[in-house]
C-alpha cells in the first residue's frame, strides 16, 4: 500500500454534523457505591457524510454521579459545537498538530460540556485518522502500542460470587482484577475472597468511587494492606481533596484519583498536582472532553511521577473504542487499563471488541471498511440506520 497522505488539506469543510440519541440496557443492574445503573443513554455524533468521505463517529454519554455534564445539556453542546466549525477556517492539514488548536477552541466555548467536545473532537479526529490512512492511535501518536492489558471488573457482589467471576476472569486470561467497593464491611470480605480464589499472583485493585469517610478509609485500607492491592481508586469523596491527600501521605495502599480528576465533582488536575493527593490518575477520556486533554493529563501525570490508568465510563461501542485508541497512544504504563466493559451492555451500537487473554489489539478493532482492507480510524462504522441521524 502506498505510503498514506497524511498532511493533505481537508475538503469540503465545515463538515456536516449529525447526531442521533442512544439508550441501551445493561445485561444486569450495575452497582457502584454512586447508585444502580440499568441503561446507558448518550448521543453518537457523525462528522461528515457521502458527499466529503470519510466519516468520522464520536459518542457523548455523561455518566450521572461519575462526571459529564447533565443529558440533557449534551444535544444543545453539540448544536453549538456544530455552529462554532461551521464558522471556522478549516485546520490546514490532517495531522494532531493542526486539530489540537481547534479542539481546544472548541472545548473553551463549552467548558461545562465535556461530553459533547469529547464527542465532536472524537468525529474530527477520527475523521482525519481515516483520510490520513492511520488507526486513531498512530495518528495520535507515532509510536502507540498495537495492543493494550485490560483488567477485568468484579462488580459489588457478595463475596462468594466474587470469587466465581475472579476465577472466571482468570481462566479467560485477565491477570488484573478490579473490584467495585463502597458497601461496607461486604467490601473486605470481598477483596479476601477474591484474594483467595486467584492466588497471589494476580494483580487487584479496588474502586470504592468516593463511598467510604476518611475515617472508614482509614480502618478499610489497613485491613486491605495484606491484601497487596495495586491501588484503590477515590476512596473518599471526589471534592474532598484535603482528604485524598491525607490518606495518599499516610495509606500502606497506594491511592487512585478517578472522580476528582471531573470537575465539578472534584476539583480537577490542577489541584491533585498542587496537594500531592495521588499516585495514580484514573483518565476516562469520555468524561473529560476526549483523546487530547486525556493526553495531556497523562503527560503532566508523567511529569509528576503520577502513573496512570485509562479506563472507559461504560461506554457504548464508540466511546469505548476511542478510550482504547488513547490507551494505545499513551506508551510506557505498567497498569492494566480498565477497557473489558462491553459486556456489561445487553445492546450496543456497534461491533464488540474482542478481547484475548486479557489484551485489546487496537489496531485489529471492528471492521475493514476501507476500500484496501486497512483499519483506519477508530476502525468501526456505528451499526445505527442511516435514516435515524438528525441535524443537533
Amino acid at each position: 500500500m502506498a505510503e498514506p497522505d497524511r498532511v493533505r488539506g481537508p475538503e469540503h469543510w465545515p463538515p456536516r454534523v449529525r447526531v442521533t440519541a442512544f439508550d441501551l440496557p445493561f445485561a444486569r443492574p450495575f452497582t457502584t457505591a454512586s447508585g444502580v445503573y440499568t441503561r446507558r443513554r448518550g448521543w453518537l455524533v457523525r462528522i461528515g457524510d457521502a458527499s466529503s468521505p470519510p466519516v468520522g463517529y464520536g459518542e457523548a454519554a455523561p455518566l450521572p454521579g461519575h462526571g459529564g455534564e447533565p443529558l440533557a445539556d449534551v444535544r444543545p453542546a453539540i448544536a453549538a459545537l456544530a455552529r462554532i466549525l461551521a464558522a471556522a477556517p478549516p485546520p490546514g492539514d490532517d495531522s494532531r498538530e493542526a486539530l489540537t488548536s481547534l479542539a481546544a477552541e472548541l472545548s473553551a466555548a463549552v467548558p461545562h460540556a465535556p461530553c459533547a467536545v469529547a464527542a465532536v473532537v472524537t468525529a474530527l479526529a477520527d475523521r482525519a485518522a481515516r483520510r490520513s490512512g492511520l488507526p486513531l492511535a498512530r495518528w495520535l501518536d507515532a509510536s502507540a502500542t498495537a495492543g493494550v492489558d485490560v483488567n477485568a471488573t468484579i462488580g459489588a457482589v457478595p463475596p462468594a460470587e466474587a470469587a466465581e467471576r475472579a476465577r472466571a476472569a482468570v481462566a479467560a486470561g485477565f491477570r488484573t482484577l478490579k473490584l467495585k467497593m463502597g458497601d461496607g464491611p461486604v467490601d473486605i470480605a470481598r477483596a479476601r475472597a477474591v484474594r483467595a480464589a486467584v492466588g497471589p499472583t494476580v494483580r487487584l485493585r479496588g474502586d470504592a468511587n468516593g463511598g467510604w469517610s476518611e475515617d472508614s478509609a482509614r480502618c478499610k485500607l489497613a485491613a486491605l494492606a495484606p491484601l497487596d492491592l495495586a491501588f484503590v481508586e477515590q476512596p473518599t469523596a471526589a471534592s474532598d481533596v484535603a482528604a485524598l491527600a491525607r490518606l495518599h501521605a499516610w495509606s500502606p495502599v497506594p491511592i487512585a484519583a478517578d472522580e476528582a480528576l471531573l470537575p465539578p465533582l472534584g476539583p480537577g488536575a490542577e489541584a491533585l498536582l498542587q496537594t500531592q493527593a495521588a499516585s495514580v490518575w484514573v483518565l476516562k477520556p469520555a468524561l473529560l472532553g476526549g483523546p487530547f486533554v486525556a493526553m495531556d493529563l497523562a503527560q503532566r501525570a508523567a511529569a509528576a511521577g503520577i502513573e496512570v490508568v485509562i479506563t472507559t465510563a461504560l461506554d457504548a461501542a464508540v466511546g469505548r473504542r476511542m478510550a482504547m485508541h488513547v490507551a494505545s497512544a499513551i506508551t510506557g504504563r505498567r497498569h492494566a487499563d480498565g477497557l473489558a466493559t462491553a459486556g456489561f451492555l445487553a445492546e450496543d451500537v456497534g461491533p464488540d471488541t474482542p478481547i484475548e487473554a486479557g489484551r485489546v489489539h487496537v489496531f485489529d478493532l471492528g471492521l475493514a471498511d476501507d476500500a484496501d482492507g486497512c483499519f483506519h480510524g477508530l476502525g468501526s462504522v456505528p451499526a445505527v440506520a442511516i435514516d435515524r441521524w438528525e441535524a443537533p
